[in-house]
């Protein structure tokens, strides 16, 4: 049977916890919280005092069988972060254990390194603007995979995400950091959807809906 609340809850990203709440009256709000880890809570407590409502009067009471069918409604969709039911693959894995900051990061490195690849053999002065659009850690990582030696294995498919982040965001400059997170979640996409649905529902909610429903479309997921 479904869990009243997917395991890990408090590991979603805090954006995806306040969509759920907002739309719901301070009473519901205040139940379905009700013993819910401390990261959680705070997510409510900062919709309740945005709206003026922070009367700290107990939540209402329900019976076991109605909180369990009112919380499962409110948090619907959310999938579970620890336990059981998370992610099996080793990807979702590996990038379920990072900080919402280092997934971040990890996504817009990921993003780096396709540039530098799609510049091999490009001029040196090419490398160098691009490098210097990203700046710190990126731009180092575009100029170290540029500067590979040996054969261009993957070249001809990071030009294709770059085109193809170009061509969806044609005002944006392409070597800005914005535009490495794109390519990243771009490339990151593929290899979670030959984890699953799950693995990148998973990625997806722990990112910003905003960026999460863009990993999703790159794998032809949509948010549930």
């Amino acid at each position: 049977m479904r869990a009243p609340v997917p395991a890990g809850l408090e590991r979603v990203h805090p954006g995806w916890l306040r969509e759920r709440m907002a739309p719901e009256s301070a009473a519901v709000i205040r139940a379905v919280v009700d013993g819910l880890p401390i990261a959680v809570r705070q997510v409510a407590d900062e919709i309740l005092s945005e709206r003026g409502e922070t009367s700290k009067s107990p939540a209402p009471t329900l019976g076991p069988a109605g909180l369990t069918e009112l919380r499962r409604a409110v948090f619907a969709g959310l999938v579970p972060m620890t336990g059981p039911g998370v992610p099996a693959g080793s990807q979702a894995q590996a990038l379920l254990a990072l900080s919402f900051a280092a997934l971040e990061e990890t996504i817009e490195l990921r993003g780096a390194e396709a540039l530098g690849v799609s510049l091999q053999g490009a001029p040196a002065a090419v490398i160098a603007r691009a490098a210097a659009g990203l700046g710190g850690r990126q731009a180092r990582l575009v100029l170290d995979t540029a500067a590979r030696p040996g054969p261009n294995d993957g070249r001809e498919d990071a030009r294709g995400l770059v085109a193809a982040t170009a061509a969806a965001n044609p005002a944006a400059n392409p070597t800005n950091v914005a535009m490495a997170w794109d390519l990243g979640a771009r490339s990151l996409a593929g290899l979670l959807a030959a984890e699953g649905s799950a693995a990148v529902q998973a990625i997806a909610q722990r990112l910003s809906p905003s960026r999460g429903r863009r990993l999703l479309a790159y794998a032809g997921e949509s948010a549930r």
